[in-house]
């Protein structure tokens, strides 16, 4: 019953925010990006913007060929957004989308949860959510809109004891790190996906708000919020690797590496790992 009662209230919430057109809560789905993918390459008119969030995924995708594993407890929603042809600050899109979802989560957890360029969150050094936008088309009206889809995946109450090798000793749950317990429950209700879904779509809303309103609000924040400044990486693209420093980002978004020899090298898009170096 609680639960049922939890749903609802956080859908009559998004409905309060006037944003969205479509909003679904489906019980599983293969991949919420890849659903709203399909709607958007189909026949069939969805209203934009559109929600659409999951309790189970049993095809989640990530950044690349990586699955998502998508356990009892995760948060996986997708959001389709349409964009002007010429959007300023489309670039950055995937950094304020990350940087938001760090802050929506900073006033639930002891502590501060960090990007990690371009896109994933971390808390205590272990990833607590992963984030994938891609782009897409949509025919409204006779006219091809630009369409991004940002997919989201967030370890909300995870039990992480079944979880594979590999994502055990990187990965972390938002309850394990909770600021505020709740007598009687090893779940607070501050890390339910319905609490957490909130908080992040609203951050996400105003980030928007302000990316318009304040253009450089992101170069002067992101410091405080980067997991990677200040830390040795190994950058990959394509055949090539490249060791050096993190130094954070340019005006574009890009990561900004400085190699052994002192050379700035700008990363639009890459894998990034972080080395043991000091």
């Amino acid at each position: 019953m609680l639960d049922r009662l939890r749903r609802d209230a956080a859908l009559a919430a998004i409905e309060d925010l006037g944003f969205f057109n479509s909003v679904r809560w489906l019980e599983e789905i293969d991949s919420t990006n890849r659903s709203l993918a399909r709607e958007l390459k189909s026949d069939a008119s969805i209203p934009l913007p559109a929600l659409l969030v999951a309790d189970r995924q049993h095809a989640g995708i990530g950044r690349g060929k990586n699955a998502w594993w998508s356990p009892t407890g995760c948060l996986m929603f997708s959001i389709a957004v349409p964009w002007p042809n010429v959007h300023p600050d489309l670039a950055k899109l995937p950094l304020r989308v990350g940087l938001a979802v760090a802050q929506a989560l900073a006033p639930k957890t002891v502590s501060q949860p960090k990007v990690k360029w371009p896109n994933d969150v971390y808390i205590d050094d272990r990833k607590v959510a992963g984030i994938l936008i891609e782009s897409s088309s949509h025919r409204c009206h006779g006219q091809l809109q630009d369409v991004s889809i940002i997919g989201i995946g967030i370890n909300c109450c995870v039990d992480l004891g079944s979880a594979p090798d590999e994502i055990r000793s990187t990965a972390i749950s938002l309850h394990e790190v909770a600021r505020f317990k709740d007598s009687g429950s090893t779940v607070p209700e501050s890390t339910t996906p319905e609490s957490v879904l909130l908080s992040v779509l609203l951050q996400w809303l105003e980030a928007e708000q302000q990316a318009i309103a304040e253009p450089q609000s992101l170069m002067e924040v992101w410091p405080e919020w980067s997991w990677l400044d200040g830390k040795w990486v190994e950058v990959t693209t394509g055949g090539s690797v490249l060791v050096g420093l993190a130094k954070g980002i340019d005006a574009q978004g890009a990561l900004i590496v400085e190699d052994r020899f002192g050379r700035s090298h700008t990363i639009l898009s890459a894998t990034v790992r972080t080395l043991n170096y000091t």
